[in-house]
Parts: C-alpha cells; sequence; structure tokens
C-alpha cells in the first residue's frame, strides 16, 4: 500500500527540522509568520520582531500579504542565536556568541543587542590585564569606537598600550586612540615633577616683609 503525504497548507510545512532548544520550529498560537533560513523553518511573531528591528519593521508593513519570506546570506545556526537572545528568557551574552550576535546585530539594524554586548565587554575588562586586550580586539573588531575609546582611556599602565600597539589585526583608528593614550600618560609624567617642585616652592615658609 502506497503511503501518501498527508494534506498541508503550506509548501514549507515538508522542510526538515533540525532538533532545536526551543519551539521556533512549531507554529503556536504567538507566531503568526514564518522564516526561512537555509531550508530550515523559523515559526516567529513578526510583530515582536519589529520592536527589536527596523529590518524586521520593515517587513512586518510591506509584507502585510505573505506570511513566509526567506533571509538570504544568512546562517541558520546563527540566525537561531540571534533569537535566542531577542526572545524571552533570553540567553546570556557569552564571549562565544558576540561574533554571531554583533554580526546579525549589523545585518537586522538591532540597537539592543549592540547596546548590551557594549556593555558585556565594558565589564569584562575590568577583570585582568588579559581580558583588557581581548575586549580591545574584540570592540575594535565590531566597530564598538565608543567602547575602544572608553577602555584605553582608563588604561594607567604604559605597557599595557605598548602591548596593544603591537597587535597586528587592530585598526588603524584604533593604533591611533592608543597612541594617543600612552602620549597622555607620558605627559603626565612630565608633568608630575614640575608639580612636585610648586608644591615645595608653596611650602616653604614666606619671608616677612617687615624683616
Amino acid at each position: 500500500m502506497d503511503h501518501q503525504k498527508p494534506s498541508t497548507s503550506s509548501p514549507y510545512d515538508w522542510i526538515p527540522l533540525r532538533r532545536r532548544e526551543n519551539d521556533f520550529s512549531r507554529r503556536t498560537s504567538l507566531t503568526d509568520y514564518l522564516l526561512i533560513v537555509e531550508g530550515e523553518r523559523f515559526f516567529v511573531n513578526i510583530g515582536f520582531l519589529a520592536q527589536h528591528s527596523p529590518f524586521f519593521k520593515d517587513l512586518h508593513i510591506n509584507a502585510l500579504d505573505m506570511d513566509v519570506y526567506e533571509l538570504e546570506n544568512v546562517k541558520f545556526e546563527e540566525f537561531h542565536e540571534f533569537l535566542l537572545f531577542l526572545y524571552p528568557n533570553r540567553k546570556p551574552i557569552e564571549a562565544t556568541n558576540i561574533d554571531i550576535l554583533m554580526r546579525l546585530a549589523h545585518r537586522f539594524q538591532t540597537i539592543e543587542i549592540v547596546n548590551e554586548v557594549s556593555g558585556f565587554i565594558l565589564r569584562t575588562a575590568s577583570r585582568s590585564d588579559a581580558d583588557l586586550v581581548e575586549c580591545v580586539r574584540m570592540a575594535d573588531r565590531h566597530h564598538l569606537k565608543h567602547v575602544v575609546l572608553i577602555i584605553v582611556g582608563n588604561i594607567q599602565d604604559p605597557q599595557i598600550l605598548m602591548n596593544l600597539r603591537k597587535i597586528k589585526d587592530l585598526s588603524l583608528s584604533t593604533k591611533y586612540d592608543v597612541y594617543r593614550r600612552l602620549r597622555a600618560l607620558e605627559d603626565e609624567d612630565e608633568d608630575e615633577p614640575k608639580t612636585r617642585i610648586n608644591d615645595a616652592e608653596a611650602s616653604k615658609p614666606k619671608k616677612s616683609r617687615f624683616n
């Protein structure tokens, strides 16, 4: 006896599923849109995504007569990670998923992710010198100029700045920021002896004008 496929309302119902830890692969009462990424199904609430991303807001407004959209040039695993961060009970930011989140944050203009990643990098930079150096590289790689300026501007050890200048994959802009901070510290060191001399002069007892 031949087995027939059950009737389906959408040709995408027969796209194979990969096992995932959430329910994006299943339609629920709260989902109203189907996104296709590398042939995989993601059932989402397009209104919710529109609140976090101008890209999906435009999709929501301009595709009112559609309920399926295929995202091109996006990797399945990366988009899954992206959704895990946006949805309630979100997955925390970690050093291992920052590259993925920032890549898609730029693609979908999700400023919330950019802000969260910026905060994570700033907090991590204060843990150790090694973390600080890696955080400068990370902020530079993802064009987080404001984060680079904050981290570099708070470095007090010239040796750390010298080590940063030796990193080949830093952008010229960040290397210039490091150079400026190094010069600022050198200027402070040059001014310090003058300040001590002036303080010493000020502390000397002054001769009376009547002597």
